[in-house]
C-alpha cells in the first residue's frame, strides 16, 4: 500500500472513530474552576446576608470569570493537537460556551434592569446546569449525576429562605467542583464507542 493510500485509510477511521466516539472529555482544570469561581460568588453573597463583612461584588465577580474565561482558551489552546475530537466532545463543549456566552450577555444588559441579583444568580445556574446535564446525557454518565445534583440545589434555592445563595454555592460544588477532580484523577465515565 502506498503512503497516500495509507493516510486516506487513516484519516477514514480517524472520522469514523469520531463520529462513534460517545465519552464525552472535558478539561478537568475547566470545571474545578468553575465550580470554585461560580460556587464563591454565591457564597460571598450568601456570607453578606449573613452578615459578614465581604469584598464588594465588583473586586470579586469580574477576576473570577476572567479566570474562568483564561483556563477555558489555555483548555482549548492547550487540546487543539490532542488527536482527535469526537462530535459528542464537540456539542457538549459547544453547549458549555453557549451557556455562558448567552447568560454574560443577559448579566451586562438586563442584571439590575430587568434581572435582579437573585435572579441572575438562579440564571447563571440554570444555563451551566442545561449544559452540564446536556453533557452528561451525550456520553457522561458522571456529569449527569452532578448535573442532577445541581438542578436539585437550584430548585431547593428558592425554597430555603435566606440560604438561597448558599444553595447554590453547594449547587456548583457538586455540579462542577466535584467532577473536575474526580475526572483529574482518571477515572472514566463515559459511553463505549458505539460502532
Amino acid at each position: 500500500m502506498e503512503s497516500t493510500d495509507a493516510r486516506d485509510h487513516l484519516r477514514l477511521v480517524d472520522r469514523i472513530v469520531a463520529t462513534t466516539d460517545r465519552e464525552v472529555r472535558f478539561p478537568p482544570a475547566l470545571l474545578i474552576v468553575i465550580g470554585i469561581a461560580a460556587g464563591l460568588i454565591d457564597a460571598l453573597k450568601q456570607a453578606r446576608l449573613l452578615g459578614m463583612s465581604v469584598p464588594d461584588d465588583r473586586y470579586v465577580h469580574l477576576p473570577l470569570i476572567g479566570l474562568i474565561i483564561v483556563v477555558g482558551f489555555l483548555s482549548a489552546w492547550r487540546g487543539r493537537n490532542a488527536g482527535r475530537e469526537s462530535l459528542m466532545q464537540g456539542y457538549a463543549g459547544g453547549a458549555l460556551f453557549i451557556a455562558f456566552i448567552v447568560t454574560m450577555t443577559l448579566n451586562l444588559t438586563a442584571q439590575d434592569r430587568v434581572i435582579t441579583d437573585s435572579g441572575m444568580a438562579l440564571l447563571w445556574s440554570t444555563s451551566f446546569i442545561l449544559a452540564l446535564m446536556f453533557a452528561g446525557i451525550m456520553g457522561s454518565r458522571l456529569l449527569l449525576v452532578c448535573g442532577v445534583a445541581m438542578l436539585a440545589c437550584t430548585a431547593a434555592a428558592s425554597l430555603v429562605g435566606g440560604w438561597m445563595y448558599g444553595m447554590l454555592a453547594l449547587g456548583w460544588v457538586l455540579g462542577f467542583l466535584l467532577p473536575g477532580v474526580v475526572l483529574a484523577f482518571g477515572a472514566r465515565h463515559g459511553r463505549s464507542a458505539a460502532v
